[in-house]
């Protein structure tokens, strides 16, 4: 029997971002980074995650669209103010970052709108699971791009005026693609499966045992390291070949999508080897398609 079937109650089809989903972020990147082989960049990582949960000039809501997904992950949602976002990200880190990240707050500030509308356009394809990877020139720009993009999205899926409705393999508020999936805890929801937004840091309701890629519902694998974190596993699929890590609460009740897949990148290297494209975009790996 599905463990879906289990839970009696019907399940919400979507979960709505915690208020404290960045400044969670950035603690467990902290704790990560303690002894890790990426340290300083996971510890980095968590300094940029605490910046965007203490932004405060965050844009107002779009209108809704007519149909899901509300917001769309596209350039032309944005409303004009939005490089206030980001500036103000870069402002919050500029003392403390490194010197390629301290560039790219300068190169930023002195850019043009255009520009920054050509960097958020392609961050926001690459959030959909459409980009490209960027060129070594502009890697730090559209890492900074993407967190202030996150920021406003995340602000915005938490004020969703509407009911969502969960949708197969994309965000039902942004159209992003999934980061990771995540197996809840709790009397209600435990043991049920929410894909975890890599925009909007939305959850929405997915079928276990079923590809979130291709929605086949034929052989499914799991595949962790032997010396793996616990509760980090992936699942491939016999019919695309893809995979997406999933995330075990009832294991580690800390982990968190973003940067418990960016500590856990042997995984992907593993299965890579192994010919497995990696199927759910993180904005933060600034390779998300490797």
């Amino acid at each position: 029997m599905s463990v879906d079937l289990l839970n009696a109650a019907e399940p919400d089809a979507t979960l709505a971002p915690d208020a404290a989903v960045f400044a969670t972020r950035a603690a467990r990147f902290t704790q990560l980074a303690n002894g890790h082989a990426l340290g300083p960049w996971l510890a980095f990582l968590g300094q940029l995650s605490l910046a965007q949960s203490q932004l405060s000039q965050l844009p107002s809501a779009p209108p809704v669209a007519a149909q899901q997904p509300v917001w769309p992950a596209e350039a032309r949602t944005l409303p004009a103010e939005w490089p206030q976002t980001l500036h103000q990200l870069g402002a919050l880190l500029s003392q403390d970052a490194p010197p390629p990240v301290r560039a790219a707050i300068e190169a930023l500030a002195s850019a043009s709108p255009a520009q920054l509308h050509a960097l958020a356009e392609q961050v926001l394809a690459d959030a959909r699971g459409q980009g490209g990877a960027p060129s070594a020139s502009d890697a730090a720009e559209r890492l900074l791009v993407a967190a202030a993009l996150q920021a406003c999205w995340t602000h915005w899926a938490r004020q969703t005026p509407i009911k969502l409705a969960a949708s197969a393999s994309h965000c039902p508020c942004c159209g992003g693609a999934p980061v990771a999936s995540v197996i809840q805890i709790g009397a209600r929801l435990g043991k049920l499966r929410y894909l975890s937004c890599t925009l909007c840091n939305t959850r929405w309701y997915a079928v276990r045992a079923r590809c979130t890629a291709c929605d086949s519902d034929g052989k499914i694998h799991y595949h962790q390291l032997e010396d793996g974190p616990a509760g980090v596993r992936a699942e491939t699929c016999d019919a695309c070949q893809s995979y997406l890590k999933i995330l075990f609460l009832e294991q580690d009740p800390a982990l968190d999508p973003v940067a418990d897949d960016l500590a856990s990148l042997a995984l992907d290297v593993a299965l890579g080897e192994a010919g497995h494209p990696r199927n759910g975009p993180n904005l933060f790996l600034l390779n998300s398609k490797a």
